[in-house]
């Protein structure tokens, strides 16, 4: 508290004040503006498409405005209605909107219109805590504005989450940006980390390229786990689909639906492969071994989900997937460090992969209802943990192989070097 007080005075008190930063602030407004109007043109063009709703346009713009607020993992009411479940596709696209206007905010910091570069606010410099700060109070205000509208339509965000979601959203969009486009990244803008980061050993330094490949091999193989498993399950989707026959409005409705929870089809791919598997309400699980699914929401690409009963032999083999991925892990960690490093670096990377999942895991479930259905989706903890200790397997069982190969090399190389040795020597008389 402390440090945000004074940096809150240096924002206020800086010779410039508020007027100077006004670019920032647009440019924080801007990032927001374009995800909300995204989001509620999609929710007015359904209600144009929908002629027989008797619900007024602002109905419609209230309910675009709170799936806003869902899209940044606040939880939403309806009526007697709690839906916390969060599209994470409709979160990557605000996420993205975020940091685009996050980093326009921050390149104005290059044309020579940032001040206070040799001045530290809480240890940070003061032009980026005055852009930061202006920019997340654009944001900001648009996120009041948006739930003010919110009470024309029948949904409300969560009253304390519908203000934290956004500002978090904002200082995520921060981090990035400032991490993209300020001179030197985070090591400039903190001076005390650029002393720490160029003392800190070479498994800390080479930990940031791991995280990135890891994640990157990992959602490839969860891509290609959703695709084949709808690509089986596609007669049982159009058998869904059929059997809702939700009219032209309605099945657009739900193909916008679904492709937004499609990241989040990956999350529950990620628990099952890992081993706790994943619900669809209570009462239901599948997991490596069993399917009993239940009775699902009306999503027809649920229809993909195994029927119920025990899960074919193979299924079990799905675990030895984030084992692969963690042999790769090691690998590459191999490629850059000794052995002990190599390990530590990979062990590192892998308790930051699983928490990145986790915390994914956790905004793609929750609740889609009422009765049965207030708890779907995987538990994020034990996929994490599970997730965490496949990836440190994997890279372990990589750097046990690759030394055992360089054992045994070096025993055959001094073999032959004591064969050509012997070889080599004047025999004596006595041999």
């Amino acid at each position: 508290m402390p440090s945000f007080s004074r940096a809150l005075g240096a924002f206020a008190s800086a010779p410039e004040g508020l007027a100077a930063r006004g670019p920032a602030f647009l440019w924080g407004a801007a990032a927001a503006a374009v995800s909300w109007a995204a989001v509620v043109a999609a929710a007015l063009l359904a209600w144009v498409a929908a002629p027989e709703s008797s619900a007024p346009w602002t109905a419609a713009w209230g309910v675009g405005s709170a799936a806003w607020f869902l899209g940044h993992g606040s939880p939403v009411r309806a009526g007697s209605v709690d839906l916390s479940v969060t599209p994470l596709l409709l979160f990557f696209f605000i996420a993205g909107s975020a940091i685009w206007g996050l980093r326009r905010a921050v390149r104005d910091l290059d044309d020579g219109s940032g001040s206070g570069r040799g001045e530290l606010v809480a240890g940070v410099r003061r032009e980026v805590v005055d852009v930061g700060l202006a920019a997340i109070g654009g944001y900001a205000a648009v996120a009041v504005l948006a739930l003010l509208t919110t009470l024309a339509g029948p949904a409300r965000p969560h009253p304390v989450l519908g203000l934290v979601a956004p500002l978090g959203m904002a200082l995520g969009g921060l981090l990035v940006a400032v991490a993209l486009d300020y001179e030197d990244g985070w090591l400039g803008a903190v001076p005390a980390l650029d002393d720490r980061w160029s003392v800190a050993p070479d498994w800390v330094l080479v930990g940031p390229r791991l995280v990135w490949a890891t994640l990157t091999r990992l959602a490839t193989v969860l891509v290609v786990v959703v695709l084949v498993v709808i690509g089986v399950g596609g007669s049982r989707i159009d058998e869904v689909s059929a059997a809702l026959d939700p009219g032209p409005v309605g099945t657009l409705v739900l193909a916008v639906a679904q492709v937004l929870v499609l990241p989040n089809l990956a999350t529950w791919a990620l628990a099952w492969m890992t081993g706790p598997g994943f619900s669809v309400g209570a009462g239901t699980s599948v997991t490596l071994t069993f399917a009993n699914p239940g009775l699902q929401p009306l999503l027809p690409v649920l229809g993909a989900l195994p029927a119920g009963g025990a899960m074919p032999g193979w299924a079990v083999g799905a675990v030895l997937l984030p084992v692969l991925v963690g042999l790769l892990l090691g690998r590459a960690a191999e490629r850059e460090l000794s052995w002990l490093p190599a390990l530590a670096a990979s062990v590192a990377a892998a308790v930051i992969v699983a928490a990145t999942a986790a915390g994914l895991t956790a905004l793609g479930a929750g609740s889609l209802g009422v009765d049965r259905f207030v708890s779907v989706g995987p538990d994020a903890r034990p996929v994490a943990l599970w997730l965490c200790l496949e990836l440190v397997l994997g890279a372990l069982l990589w750097l046990l192989g690759s030394a055992a190969v360089d054992w045994v090399q070096g025993r055959r190389s001094s073999d032959m070097s004591d064969a050509t040795s012997a070889s080599a020597r004047p025999r004596t008389a006595d041999d």
